[in-house]
């Protein structure tokens, strides 16, 4: 379960994913819902990373890692 994972482990487990997805439109999730207990914080990170998935590629295609901060 990712998001009981560490900052660093959310943000390497999403890149890992949005770059195995590529630079295509994708809907990222949680999957089933978020768990009781999940770290707010952890959720709103995810979200982050989702919402800047687009940099993770760059304007010509490279891949980039998308920043854990805001």
């Amino acid at each position: 379960m990712v998001l009981f994972g560490t900052e660093a482990s959310i943000v390497e487990v999403t890149n890992k994913v949005l770059r195995q997805a590529g630079p295509r439109g994708h809907i990222l999730n949680v999957g089933h819902g978020v768990a009781q207990g999940t770290p707010e914080e952890a959720v709103k990170l995810f979200c982050h990373l989702a919402h800047e998935s687009g940099s993770l590629f760059g304007t010509a295609g490279t891949k980039q890692a998308v920043g854990a901060t805001a």
